[in-house]
């Protein structure tokens, strides 16, 4: 139903469609893909991600200290407001090994301080049954965000465990490889 998220003006996110067509091409037909009038509220809600071994969501968080969401696509025609709160989240039901929130600072809590990273989204799609989150904490370039997650998922599909990808995809962006 309705939220009470206001519109925050938000922009397009040019590199979400690259950076989601990257990754499913790393991983061939095994790549269920939602971008656009897919990426849904309603979708997600109707279980869209509930089978998921790993669920990637490349957005906009939306951060204010009554409510924290990530901004889907937003429909003239929809039944819901296109942005999944925090609270919706951790009602749903997703067996996913592993989620990744790649969109600004997805990770941060309410009180702006690195204090309790398992805290917003993250402790809501735990809720959801997800047993481990990638989350940012800072803003992210959309560009280095696309070399990022492809060179993280690189590594996964290497049999790397993810904290050891991650830190392997940063040090490869960091050296500019």
């Amino acid at each position: 139903g309705p939220s009470r998220v206001r519109n925050p003006g938000l922009a397009r996110l040019p590199g979400t469609a690259r950076e989601v067509q990257a990754i499913a091409a790393l991983w061939g037909g095994d790549a269920e893909v939602y971008l656009r009038d897919r990426a849904s509220e309603e979708n997600v809600k109707g279980g869209a991600l509930a089978s998921a071994r790993i669920v990637h969501i490349a957005s906009h968080g939306i951060f204010d200290t009554d409510y924290q969401a990530l901004a889907l696509t937003m429909r003239p025609d929809a039944t819901e407001d296109g942005f999944l709160l925090q609270s919706e989240i951790a009602e749903l039901k997703i067996d996913a090994d592993l989620a990744v929130l790649s969109a600004c600072e997805t990770g941060r809590t309410r009180s702006n301080t690195l204090a309790e990273p398992v805290a917003g989204l993250v402790l809501a799609l735990r809720s959801a049954g997800v047993r481990r989150t990638i989350a940012s904490l800072w803003p992210v370039d959309d560009d280095a965000t696309v070399e990022l997650m492809k060179a993280f998922y690189q590594a996964v599909l290497r049999s790397k465990p993810y904290g050891a990808a991650l830190t392997e995809a940063k040090r490869a962006l960091a050296a500019g490889v």
